[in-house]
């Protein structure tokens, strides 16, 4: 205990004004002399400021490997640093949320769901509404992702009601949060414009907090926005690279969503290559909730390729690894999606199995997820010959797609929409539809699905 002790003593002291280059050393010895201490029998009030001193610095080392995007090793450091300070400790208390929002990132839930309840306990117990606020919006961020029936309203009240709190107290990272935190309301209901206006103030709340972590998780859900809302395909890339000169060197260059956006532009073999690194440095940077999303991406890329099979493929592997995590929010999503590329290759039984676990897992208010399941079944009701509740189901998610600004979303849920009305032999209503299936792809700037419709509606004209 003593050796580890004077080392540190001594890094300190030669490492002068650079200490921070050897936080994450010096306080691994500072843990070691508190643990040799503890196993002493030794509780004192000595033991007690080691542990203290050793979580300071883990602390500021996890934070700077989160600012960087390795959040294995944060996540490494900072649940280190809460289990080394003393419980009660106002330090431990500012710590949880940290660490609560690190494994949002990486998993698993089931443990950030544990952390983001202790840390709501002992703020409120310390009575500090500050670290209080953070933990509370800490944790209704896991509960978007892990229990997410009705969560993306109370986010978006939760975020309102803290808001004043961290504008009072100057705290541009609780903002930059807050306003994250708010935008999966909107996400939720697939009101993407919305959404990307809340991203935008995060983002410039985390350059003002100095946080550069946090900027990239604001970038990412402007990421989204981008690419699954309104904006045009070549015009969303112009923006991602907007993203990525404004914060060289993060990892907004490897999101896998540019992959969904070079697939509309046709740029196929681009966007797999673009999955593919993306996949490799989500994996190496300890973010295994990522990595699983870009399988979600490369089946969406796969879909427009008109590969069902390796669609299939994709999605398999990233329900397994969010099954593995513990997630629920981008599950559903994924499972719907797996429906419809098992229906596109006739094997419509399989298909309803993920049919039913996507409305299980998904929230009500998640338009995505009740969009692609209702697409998918409207594909197997057709299959059995139920032409009347295919096309119900199918209106449906026209009716819900329309409610929010998922350009490419109205396109599909049209598409659906006319196959079930060509099986039913009406083929001027079918063609009509597809007409404004065209109308919203061409906005969009999904040429590969626009050309798709096109074909159809030559055939549907020439029936």
């Amino acid at each position: 205990a003593g050796l580890h002790e004077r080392f540190a003593a001594w890094l300190e002291a030669v490492a002068g004004d650079r200490v921070e280059e050897q936080e994450e050393i010096l306080g691994y010895h500072l843990e070691q002399a508190c643990r040799y201490h503890e196993q002493l029998g030794r509780s004192d009030d000595r033991t007690r400021e080691l542990g203290r001193r050793a979580g300071t610095h883990m602390a500021a080392a996890g934070r700077r490997a989160a600012a960087r995007g390795d959040m294995g090793a944060a996540v490494n450091l900072l649940r280190r640093a809460v289990e080394i300070v003393p419980p009660g400790d106002r330090d431990r208390v500012e710590l949880l949320p940290q660490l609560v929002w690190v494994l949002i990132e990486t998993g698993p839930f089931d443990e950030a769901t544990r952390i983001a309840r202790t840390a709501i306990e002992e703020a409120a117990a310390a009575g500090d509404p500050l670290v209080l606020a953070h933990a509370r919006l800490a944790e209704v961020m896991v509960r978007v992702y892990t229990d997410p029936e009705g969560t993306g309203p109370e986010a978006y009240e939760v975020a309102n009601e803290l808001l004043p709190v961290f504008e009072a107290a100057g705290d541009h990272l609780g903002l930059a949060r807050a306003y994250r935190v708010r935008s999966t309301a909107p996400w939720l209901a697939a009101r993407y414009g919305e959404m990307a206006e809340d991203a935008v103030r995060a983002a410039e709340h985390a350059r003002l907090a100095g946080d550069t972590g946090e900027l990239d998780l604001a970038h990412d859900m402007l990421g989204v926005a981008y690419t699954f809302g309104p904006t045009p395909a070549r015009e969303a890339l112009e923006r991602f690279a907007g993203l990525v000169e404004a914060a060289p060197g993060r990892h907004t260059e490897f999101d896998g969503r540019t992959a969904v956006l070079l697939a509309m532009a046709g740029r196929l073999d681009d966007a797999r290559g673009q999955i593919e690194r993306s996949r490799d440095f989500f994996l190496e940077m300890g973010r295994p909730a990522w990595a699983a999303a870009n399988l979600l991406a490369r089946g969406i890329v796969e879909l427009l390729a008109g590969d069902a099979l390796a669609a299939e493929r994709a999605l398999r592997q990233g329900r397994e690894e969010f099954l593995q995590l513990d997630e629920k929010a981008v599950l559903s999503t994924l499972s719907a999606s797996l429906a419809q590329a098992l229906c596109l290759q006739g094997r419509f039984e399989e298909a309803s199995a993920f049919i039913d676990e996507a409305r299980d897992l998904g929230s009500s208010d998640d338009v995505a997820t009740e969009v692609y399941w209702r697409i998918a079944e409207s594909m197997v009701l057709s299959d059995q010959g139920d032409l009347h509740a295919a096309e119900r189901l199918a209106r449906e998610a026209v009716e819900l797609a329309d409610g929010g600004d998922a350009l490419d979303d109205q396109g599909d849920t049209r598409s659906a929409l006319a196959r079930v009305l060509e099986a039913s032999g009406r083929t001027e209503e079918a063609a009509a539809v597809v007409r404004e299936a065209i109308e919203r792809y061409e906005r969009k700037g999904n040429v590969v699905s626009a050309a798709r419709a096109r074909e159809r509606l030559t055939a549907l004209e020439g029936a």
